[in-house]
């Protein structure tokens, strides 16, 4: 998916990279003698330990971090953890076990013992929030800002050199087309599986274009992948070409009502009376729930089989009390 952040967004697998050392050559004299074995053992590269913002329950988390630590250190036990933490020994073994609570104010003092940097900070009190609170709506604010924290952690806000990527509705398409297992690179493929068709010639500007901005790359074996999971714009921002890319796909939305069949397409409206604060407040859902379709997208581990549009639009009808003129 490729959102500018007013507009859609756009998602893809993560590609992998190989690196390969340069080969060296050397040239003289071998020595006589057999080489002393090192007295220094290899170094073992470190093993990543697990991301927060993989996480919906902290119990989960923690089990995982204590896990990680005790595979990768000797030194560590419960008890050096809690001298580090200022808190009891068996307090993280209770909580471990569920028979305790994890409270706030402890997250905080686990969370400088592990190091964990603010925006982990902010999603971990965050996760303890969600599980403790036993009111609907402040659950499902806390639910909101979790997709929303692990969603900006695969973001990446396209810089304004690259807007170009806004300017022709089929450079998003061929973007996430790439990501489907069955994509070839081959220009008149391109062209002919696109809805609505384009050009030979725009499929080969399409990947020309991506390459260059970096949006696409090539990996060892020379294959085309998505440079960054998800690419945007930012909210609010005033742009030409951004404004392009939502007028050709509110088009194409419209063309859609005859060229799509209906089992295929999901186009409703409505039509509302509504206060200001209201309508500030539903543009905020608005945005929440895009970037929850976009977390349900990146966490789906089927390979994908389609390339489609979601657009959002909510913009007034009639206008009776004077617009207030600050802004948002």
């Amino acid at each position: 998916m490729t959102p500018p952040k007013s507009a859609p967004a756009s998602s893809a697998n993560h590609p992998t990279a190989s690196n390969t050392a340069k080969p060296l050559t050397a040239t003289g004299r071998a020595a006589a003698t057999t080489p002393r074995p090192s007295l220094i053992p290899p170094r073992t590269p470190a093993i990543p330990g697990p991301d927060i913002f993989d996480y919906t329950d902290y119990r989960l988390y923690l089990q995982a971090w204590v896990a990680h630590r005790k595979a990768t250190s000797r030194a560590f036990s419960f008890r050096q953890f809690a001298a580090k933490a200022a808190t009891a020994p068996s307090l993280l073994r209770d909580i471990l076990s569920n028979r305790r609570r994890l409270t706030l104010d402890v997250m905080r003092k686990y969370a400088a013992a592990m190091q964990l940097a603010p925006r982990q900070l902010d999603y971990m009190e965050t996760l303890v929030r969600f599980q403790h609170s036993h009111d609907n709506e402040e659950r499902n604010e806390c639910f909101d800002r979790m997709m929303q924290v692990r969603l900006e952690q695969r973001m990446r806000f396209l810089d304004p050199s690259q807007y170009l990527f806004w300017t022709k509705w089929y450079f998003s398409a061929v973007r996430e087309l790439s990501t489907l297992p069955a994509f070839r690179e081959d220009p008149a493929w391109i062209a002919s599986h696109l809805l609505p068709s384009i050009s030979v010639v725009e499929a080969r500007e399409s990947i020309a274009t991506l390459l260059e901005l970096g949006l696409l790359k090539r990996d060892a074996q020379g294959k085309l992948r998505t440079a960054e999971p998800v690419v945007s714009s930012e909210y609010e921002i005033c742009s030409l070409a951004v404004r392009s890319f939502h007028a050709q796909m509110i088009d194409l939305a419209k063309q859609s009502l005859e060229r799509v069949p209906l089992e295929h397409r999901e186009v409703s409206s409505l039509t509302l009376g509504l206060t200001e604060k209201t309508f500030r407040r539903i543009k905020q859902k608005v945005r929440i729930f895009k970037e929850q379709v976009l977390s349900m997208v990146e966490s789906d581990p089927e390979s994908s089989e389609m390339v489609a549009q979601f657009n959002f639009q909510l913009f007034p009808l009639a206008q009776v009390t004077p617009r207030p003129e600050a802004q948002e």
